[in-house]
């Protein structure tokens, strides 16, 4: 049944693209959406106008992870832990050397939405995590992917990481400018009274 709706869904969204021209964006979200399934096999329990609730089963525990629909990046992230795997020959190296239970602590440095803090605690659900991520908004999708799961020892620090102590300010000008192109840089503050100013940023 699934294959059919798939097959009916790409031959409309192709018919519309190449012959009308005008692809909506919630037909570029579906045909994510059906790509992720292919790669990432699971199950839509939910969809709302912003956000739909994905299981994933084919890990060693199952998850369940909110995928945002508007300009987001989400679906690119998901597919980079969960199909791309990058994160699995550091876990293989671990089980090689019986070294589970030896992972007490993890720091996730730039956590966006709480994909790969999700996977690795599939892996070590005992070990305590420190995720770092600038984005409010991705915070608050973290926070609600932790909930989702019944994570424990999860702390979120919401900032960035640099070497020294500094204020920080969020760009998004990487790539394609969606939530996981963010990085921080540098800012010089001018301070004025109980104002302050931006002089520059790098």
């Amino acid at each position: 049944m699934m294959f059919f709706s798939r097959l009916l869904f790409f031959t409309g969204y192709y018919f519309k693209k190449h012959f009308i021209g005008n692809v909506s964006a919630k037909d570029i979200f579906k045909k994510k959406i059906f790509r992720l399934m292919s790669k990432v096999p699971g199950q839509i329990l939910e969809e709302s106008e912003d956000e739909l609730l994905y299981k994933i089963s084919k890990i060693e525990t199952s998850v369940k992870l909110l995928i945002r629909k508007k300009l987001s990046s989400d679906v690119q992230v998901l597919q980079q832990v969960f199909a791309g795997k990058e994160y699995l020959p550091l876990i293989d190296e671990i089980k090689k050397q019986g070294k589970e239970k030896d992972i007490k602590f993890i720091v996730d440095a730039g956590g966006n939405v709480g994909y790969v803090t999700t996977y690795l605690k599939t892996f070590f659900p005992d070990s305590s995590v420190i995720m770092i991520e600038p984005s409010p908004d991705n915070v608050v999708q973290a926070k609600k992917n932790f909930s989702l799961n019944g994570f424990e020892n999860i702390m979120i620090l919401e900032g960035g990481l640099w070497p020294v102590d500094t204020w920080l300010t969020l760009k998004h000008d990487f790539r394609d400018g969606k939530e996981w192109s963010g990085y921080v840089v540098v800012i010089i503050l001018r301070f004025t009274g109980s104002h302050s100013t931006i002089l520059f940023a790098k």
